[in-house]
C-alpha cells in the first residue's frame, strides 16, 4: 500500500519527465511527427486512469479531464506548424506544465482532498480552453493555407472542440436540456470560428486570437447563469473591455 501511494505520488513528475524527453525527441526529429507526441499523450491518458482508478467514477473523469485532454491534444497538433526557438520553447512549456499541474490535482482529489484547492480542476479547464481554442485556429489556419486541407475538416474540427469543452464544462449542477442546449451553441459557434479561419484574410496569430475570443466570451457569459452572480458593475467592465479589444484585434491586425 505504502509502495502504491508513493508510486502515485510521483506518477505526475515521472510522466512529466517522460513526456518531456518525447517532446525533445520531437523537436531533434521532425519527421518523426506525430508518433512522440501522441505517444506522450497516451502516457498522460494512461496516468489519469491509474491515478482516478476506483477514484471517480467514468462520468466525473470525463467532465473533470475531457476538456484539458481537447486542449493538451491541440497543443500537440500545433506541434506540426511552430517554427522559432521561442514559439517552440512556449508550447512545450505550456504541454508538458499543463499536463504536471492536471495530474498533482487530480493525486491531491483522490489521495489528498484536504489539501485540493475548491474547483482546482475546473479552473484549469476553463483557463485552457481559450488557449486551446488560440492555437486550433493557429493551425487550422496554417494548414488551410499551405497543406490546403478540405474546408469542411477545418469547420468539423472547430464544431467538435468547441461542442465538446462547452458540454464537459457545464456547472455541475446543470441539468441534461441545459447541457444539450450548451452542446448546440457550442456547434454554432465552431461552425463560426471554422468559417473565419477559412473566409477572413489575417495572419495566423490573429486567427488564433479570434478563435480564443468567440469561445472564451459565452463561456464567461455563461457564469453570470449561476451563483454567486459576479456584480453588475464586473459585467459591463468586461463587456466593454472585451468589445474594445476586439475592435482594436480587428483595426491593427494586418489584413491581406
Amino acid at each position: 500500500m505504502v509502495f502504491r501511494i508513493l508510486f502515485l505520488r510521483l506518477l505526475p513528475w515521472l510522466t512529466a519527465l517522460s513526456v518531456t524527453g518525447l517532446v525533445v525527441w520531437q523537436w531533434n526529429h521532425e519527421r518523426t511527427y506525430p508518433w512522440p507526441i501522441v505517444l506522450g499523450l497516451a502516457l498522460y491518458i494512461g496516468a489519469v486512469s491509474l491515478m482516478a482508478w476506483r477514484r471517480l467514477s467514468v462520468r466525473d473523469v470525463c467532465e473533470k479531464f475531457g476538456p484539458s485532454t481537447l486542449s493538451l491534444g491541440v497543443f500537440g497538433m500545433s506541434f506540426l506548424l511552430v517554427e522559432t526557438p521561442f514559439e517552440r520553447w512556449v508550447l512545450s512549456i505550456l504541454l508538458v506544465g499543463s499536463l504536471l499541474l492536471i495530474l498533482e490535482l487530480l493525486f491531491l482529489l483522490t489521495h489528498d482532498a484536504a489539501r485540493y484547492p475548491v474547483n482546482g480542476l475546473s479552473r484549469v479547464n476553463l483557463t485552457l480552453v481559450p488557449i486551446g481554442a488560440f492555437y486550433l485556429m493557429f493551425t487550422l489556419s496554417g494548414l488551410l493555407t499551405f497543406i490546403r486541407i478540405p474546408w469542411c475538416v477545418a469547420i468539423g474540427m472547430c464544431m467538435t472542440y468547441a461542442s465538446l469543452v462547452f458540454f464537459l464544462t457545464c456547472h455541475p449542477m446543470a441539468d441534461v436540456s441545459h447541457r444539450r442546449r450548451w452542446f448546440l451553441l457550442g456547434g454554432c459557434v465552431g461552425a463560426h470560428m471554422g468559417i473565419l479561419a477559412i473566409v477572413l484574410p489575417v495572419g495566423m496569430a490573429v486567427q488564433g486570437a479570434i478563435g480564443a475570443f468567440l469561445l472564451s466570451f459565452p463561456l464567461r457569459v455563461r457564469r453570470y447563469a449561476f451563483e454567486p452572480v459576479p456584480s453588475a458593475r464586473l459585467a459591463w467592465v468586461e463587456s466593454t473591455s472585451a468589445i474594445i479589444g476586439f475592435s482594436c484585434l480587428l483595426l491593427v491586425s494586418r489584413w491581406a
